[in-house]
């Protein structure tokens, strides 16, 4: 997939006042800005998937995946005073060149009566080369790096074995052990950083069929697991901002990141309707170590004091939830209903950073609340299925670090789809999504040495309409 754009946009400035005294106040950088932007990118993916069977009952299933992604983006922007003077003006060019590639696979075979051996492994590789120059009007560059190629590579492994058992018509589970690494690296002009980390965990799951109710079964499951840095924080390439403040930082990589290793339990109702329908409740509690969080504070750059936003291992957090969930065909709770297919789920969550202070010292990716619901409904008299989607997400408000607080609105999207099958090969699809096209609501207050700078944003969300024809092979 290839696609191109090109932007104009337009900002003004007023004097500062948010929430600074007018004797603090400065000077505006400029009154009004204007940039040109061109960017064009391309991506690639593919999978597959090849399962063997083998002697007896055993069988090997393999998957694969890989993806490729370029892009290139070059900005021009003209900052002017207020009798509409050039004051300055700042040249950025980028190139971003990504790869990946992904292995997962499965081997089972009998052990004996009710017991089988399960193992497999799991390899995730990515690949990431950026190129950023930034200049100003007399060609000075705006950061010590600008020109220079920076790579980061991470690379994970997981290796498990366990044993699945039939314990009784009731009772299910397997236990095993799970080995899984990671390691990342990171290279600039001035030498590369290595990272390796790994953890060796039990895992333990087991499921209880209910006496007397077929339909109904609890699950618990204790689980460990990594969650590696994008690749993209490693790199430590700034993006700079021209009007440089606590609320406007430069954004920069940390190639010392850590990954995050994150210990669970889970627990599960599920009650089974009709041939794929099911009705389920599962609560979790999680503790995480290494967090990484996004730090702003000021630092001393090659182009001097400047505010920065820097990614982080910030210590121990702790994370609860509940999760409900409900689809089924309508049609077979009601034999004379309408081909109708519902689905619905809701979810709840609790979370707390330690050394952050609350109330709101919650995980900065996860919402208190979200809520979903959608339906298709397949007509008798034509090949045409119609359907509907309505997301939520209630409004955030995260104290991210001890000085900065960030607030977002609801979000609320609703979508529509029409698919019309022209035969066993051939399917057209017409989608209509984000009808609603909110406005997003953002807040961002950074408070330091008793002051505090507040930025408030507002971004218009559109309506994208999208026709996809498919052919089978």
């Amino acid at each position: 997939m290839s696609f191109r754009s090109h932007g104009d946009a337009r900002s003004d400035l007023g004097q500062n006042t948010g929430l600074v005294p007018p004797a603090l106040q400065q000077p505006p950088e400029y009154v009004a800005a204007l940039s040109k932007t061109h960017y064009s990118g391309t991506f690639m993916r593919g999978f597959g998937n090849w399962i063997h069977k083998l002697e007896g009952a055993s069988k090997l299933d393999v998957k694969f995946g890989f993806g490729h992604g370029s892009s290139d983006n070059d900005t021009q922007r003209a900052q002017y005073d207020g009798a509409g003077k050039l004051q300055d003006s700042f040249s950025d060019t980028s190139s971003v060149r990504e790869h990946s590639f992904n292995s997962g696979g499965k081997y089972t075979t009998p052990l004996g009566r009710n017991h089988g051996l399960a193992a497999g492994w799991d390899v995730e590789l990515g690949h990431r080369v950026e190129t950023k120059v930034s200049v100003d009007q007399n060609g000075v560059p705006q950061f010590a790096e600008s020109g220079d190629n920076l790579t980061a590579d991470s690379r994970r492994l997981a290796l498990y074995a366990q044993d699945e058992w039939d314990i009784s018509s009731q009772w299910s589970g397997y236990g095993g052990l799970r080995w899984e690494g990671i390691r990342t690296t990171s290279s600039r002009a001035t030498g590369d950083i290595n990272n390796s980390s790994s953890v060796f965990s039990p895992l333990l799951h087991a499921v209880y069929r209910i006496p007397g109710r077929e339909k109904d079964q609890l699950r618990a499951s204790l689980t460990r697991s990594y969650k590696a840095a994008n690749v993209q924080d490693l790199i430590a390439l700034p993006s700079i901002a021209r009007l440089n403040s606590a609320t406007r930082p430069d954004r920069t990589g940390n190639p010392n990141l850590k990954p995050e290793l994150a210990t669970g339990l889970d627990l599960a109702y599920e009650h089974y309707v009709g041939r794929s329908g099911i009705i389920s409740a599962t609560g979790f509690v999680r503790n995480i170590d290494n967090l990484i969080r996004r730090v702003v504070q000021q630092e001393q750059t090659s182009t001097g004091l400047r505010w920065v936003s820097t990614p982080q291992n910030i210590g121990h957090a702790r994370t609860k939830g509940i999760e409900l969930e409900a689809k089924f065909q309508l049609q077979e709770l009601l034999q004379q209903g309408p081909a109708i297919d519902l689905r619905s789920n809701y979810s709840r969550f609790w979370s707390s950073v330690d050394d952050i202070p609350g109330p709101n010292n919650h995980l900065d990716s996860q919402p208190k609340q979200t809520a979903n619901l959608g339906m298709d409904y397949r007509m008798k008299a034509l090949p045409l299925t119609l359907g509907a989607n309505m997301n939520w997400t209630a409004p955030t408000l995260v104290q991210s670090s001890l000085t900065q607080e960030i607030g977002t609105s609801r979000k609320r999207s609703f979508d529509v789809y029409g698919l019309w099958k022209i035969d066993s090969l051939q399917q057209l699809r017409i989608s209509a999504n984000n009808l609603m096209a909110e406005s997003a609501l953002g807040s961002n207050i950074v408070t330091t040495n008793g002051l505090s700078q507040a930025a408030y944003t507002s971004n218009q969300t559109y309506v994208a309409w999208s026709v996809k024809y498919e052919l089978k092979f």
